[in-house]
């Protein structure tokens, strides 16, 4: 296989100022090419790279990394329990309050996404009109549809009224 045919390959011209090693005759497969290390060259080495059989091999072995992440783990778990503590302290009311705002949050943030999609294939009047009813209908559905829903799915969650 002749290398200098191939498309982009450089044009020998005779100087010889390579840095890159000689080609080697090879056999009836093709030209082989020499890419020992040049002699009294060191093979490069990261600076600060461990040797070989000590150390981490990634950062999550490291000590740092498995206290972060312990500490990370417990400040996940106490948040989780001061936030389950403030819920059973609320009243019913509240509790509900939270769903249906959360409810409607959320129905009002998909409308706004899914008219972005299509904001600016839509004709101007639609835009003057469509927009503010679709946002208007969502938080109707948000707060009349979708969180009753939920309230009577997670009501083992909520506070007895007495």
């Amino acid at each position: 296989m002749d290398l200098k045919k191939l498309r982009g390959a450089r044009k020998d011209d005779g100087s010889g100022g390579s840095n890159r090693p000689a080609r080697t005759a090879g056999g009836a497969a093709g030209d082989n090419i020499d890419m020992s290390p040049e002699a009294g060259r060191a093979p490069a080495v990261r600076p600060g790279a461990p040797a070989r059989g000590q150390g981490p091999r990634n950062i999550q072995e490291t000590e740092a990394w498995q206290h972060s992440r312990a500490g990370l783990k417990n400040i996940w778990a106490n948040y989780k329990a001061t936030l389950a503590a403030a819920w059973k302290r609320m009243p019913r009311a509240d509790q509900e309050a939270v769903v249906t705002r959360l409810c409607m949050i959320v129905t009002v943030g998909v409308t706004v996404v899914v008219i972005m999609f299509f904001y600016g294939f839509m004709p101007p009047l639609i835009r003057l009109v469509g927009v503010p009813a679709l946002g208007l209908g969502s938080y109707w559905a948000g707060t009349r549809l979708v969180a009753p829903i939920i309230l009577a799915q997670y009501e083992q969650y909520l506070n007895k009224e007495f």
